[in-house]
């Protein structure tokens, strides 16, 4: 009795090929099937970055652009998450962040840091000794 296969090893070696480059897709396109659902920095949120950038200066500022101590402080060391999107007007599936950057060291930070892309805005302040110099301190808005 004769064996007859019905495989020869052409055969099996075009199906393993076809295999590898199929698995070999499938590994390349799979992450970028999530991708449009990722969310960059929308439309809207440069012009909010701004808005809330414009609220945080003119909070902890005086008219003529120098720093209010009191207001600074009550600012800083008031403003948890929540009391900070009240007092910017912000909605709750909103994140803010609002850091001052004295030299490229923080000197004071509000809100959760950002997770992902995000608008910014900044404002320069100059004041007491929290914000010496002509320089002052930059007054950060992140928005995501």
């Amino acid at each position: 009795m004769s064996e007859n296969r019905g495989q020869t090893t052409i055969d099996y070696a075009i199906g393993v090929s076809i295999f590898l480059v199929v698995v070999a897709f499938v590994f390349t396109m799979v992450p970028n099937l999530f991708t449009p659902y990722e969310s960059g920095i929308q439309s809207g949120q440069p012009v909010q970055a701004e808005r809330f950038a414009g609220r945080t200066y003119d909070a902890i500022t005086y008219d003529n652009g120098t720093l209010n101590a009191s207001a600074y402080d009550d600012f800083f060391t008031g403003n948890g998450e929540s009391a900070l999107r009240d007092s910017l007007g912000a909605n709750a599936t909103t994140d803010v962040n609002v850091t001052v950057i004295r030299d490229g060291t923080t000197v004071h930070a509000v809100g959760p840091p950002p997770t992902r892309a995000f608008a910014s805005a900044t404002r320069v302040v100059v004041g007491d000794s929290r914000c010496p110099g002509p320089n002052g301190c930059r007054v950060v808005v992140r928005v995501w």
